[in-house]
């Protein structure tokens, strides 16, 4: 199961490309970075892509939010989802996009390529 709860992600190599844009291009002095996409997606959501894409495993069920209190006492994970639960996120990338031209990985690629970095990590 996985918790409800979504916020904005971002692919890894989209942070990168930033980072070092943010370091090289004078415009970016002293400027606040937002590196990620401006919709919420939850885990859900992530779950099916993967599932569509042919993964075994991942859960589209929503845990109720008690469970991942309760496991929240064991689990450190679940402990740092509890101030999310039940929100939607969002986030203002507008002035990113803007100042670099960039335009986030489309997220069902990250998620994809995610998933089959995940499994050749695994073997």
């Amino acid at each position: 199961m996985v918790p409800k709860l979504a916020m904005p992600m971002v692919d890894v190599r989209d942070v990168a490309l930033l980072h070092v844009r943010a370091l090289t291009e004078p415009e970016a002095a002293g400027q606040r970075i937002i590196a990620s996409d401006s919709a919420p997606r939850g885990f859900a959501y992530v779950a099916q892509i993967l599932k569509d894409e042919g993964f075994s495993g991942p859960s589209t069920r929503i845990a109720p939010n008690f469970m991942i209190r309760m496991t929240a006492l064991f689990d450190r994970e679940a402990k740092g989802m509890l101030g999310y639960l039940g929100m939607d996120l969002s986030a203002d990338n507008s002035k990113t996009r803007e100042m670099f031209d960039w335009l986030p990985i489309p997220f069902k690629e990250t998620i994809v390529d995610t998933g089959r970095a995940i499994k050749a990590a695994q073997g």
